[in-house]
């Protein structure tokens, strides 16, 4: 975007209504500027975010629920809504729910949303599924249907959205560098 220039003569007034439009066009092009900028940062964290999440044996909600959205208010939010995401990124289980960066910051951390569980216990903790691959044995149920059940000691944190902001910050100035120059 190149510097803006605009001339005025003080004692004219169709000189000042002049200024006046050029500079509130301008307002509208630094706006549309800042809209695509955060476009291009909200995609580059919807990338990084999904990459993290889909490379992982998890619930598919969990991936396939990641959105980039813009608000009436000009707000570009990316987010998801899985009940599993906060277990996702902050980590559960004895050996692996400790260690994110932003455990202090957010009040979150292994054991400290709803439905922790088990995320303490030195056993690890049962869980049923019909995923094969997770699947250690099986139980009959009250109708004799087979039940498969997998065991685990939770999970480190994958931090798919602390990776998405992190990228965002670093994608910043050479995003709005582009924008703002036209490319």
């Amino acid at each position: 975007m190149a510097k803006k220039t605009i001339t005025i003569n003080v004692f004219d007034p169709a000189s000042i209504k002049r200024a006046i439009a050029e500079l509130e066009a301008y307002k509208k092009t630094l706006e549309d500027a800042g809209m695509e900028i955060a476009r291009r940062l909200g995609q580059i964290g919807y990338d990084v975010a999904f990459s993290v999440m889909s490379g992982h044996v998890f619930s598919g909600e969990t991936s396939e629920s990641l959105a980039v959205t813009e608000r009436d208010d000009g707000v570009v939010v990316l987010s998801a809504q899985s009940q599993a995401l906060l277990f996702f990124e902050f980590g559960a289980g004895v050996k692996y729910g400790a260690g994110h960066p932003w455990d202090d910051d957010t009040g979150y951390g292994p054991g400290t949303y709803p439905g922790n569980g088990h995320w303490d216990d030195p056993e690890g903790w049962w869980f049923p599924t019909d995923d094969p691959r997770l699947i250690i044995r099986t139980s009959k149920d009250e109708n004799g249907n087979e039940q498969g059940w997998g065991h685990s000691y939770g999970n480190r944190p994958y931090m798919p959205f602390y990776k998405a902001d992190k990228a965002m910050k670093e994608a910043l100035i050479k995003t709005a560098e582009e924008v703002l120059s036209g490319k």
